[in-house]
């Protein structure tokens, strides 16, 4: 899907960000999401409350993020879909500081695991 299908699909607000992977020569970058089902379109109660998923990034031309993600520590604050960019901004949840990852790719899937 383009990266304004999935921003207009999923909401990762609320949701924490566990791990990023880059594989430039590859042209992939996927992160795990312990993802808050429960922010979705169409949730159920029956439904888990949260899980996690995997977003996938293909043919990615660049990432950039800011310096020292600790990701024992940040949830997601929301994405947003420019032309071929995707920015996804982060809160440390200590600091409080902002922090942000710009993913520049023109595909972009989701896997539940």
């Amino acid at each position: 899907m383009t990266l304004q299908e999935f921003t207009s699909t999923y909401n990762l607000h609320d949701s924490l960000l566990l791990s990023t992977d880059y594989n430039e020569l590859e042209k992939k970058f996927e992160i795990t999401v312990d993802f808050a089902f429960w922010m979705q379109d169409g949730y159920h109660q029956s439904d888990p409350e949260t899980g996690l998923i995997k977003v996938l990034f293909s043919n990615v031309s660049s990432v950039t993020c800011s310096p020292n993600i600790d990701f024992d520590q940040v949830s997601i604050l929301g994405t947003e879909a420019m032309d071929q960019a995707l920015r996804i901004m982060l809160l440390n949840e200590f600091t409080e500081d902002t922090l942000w990852i710009i993913v520049y790719a023109t595909n972009v899937d989701v896997i539940k695991l």
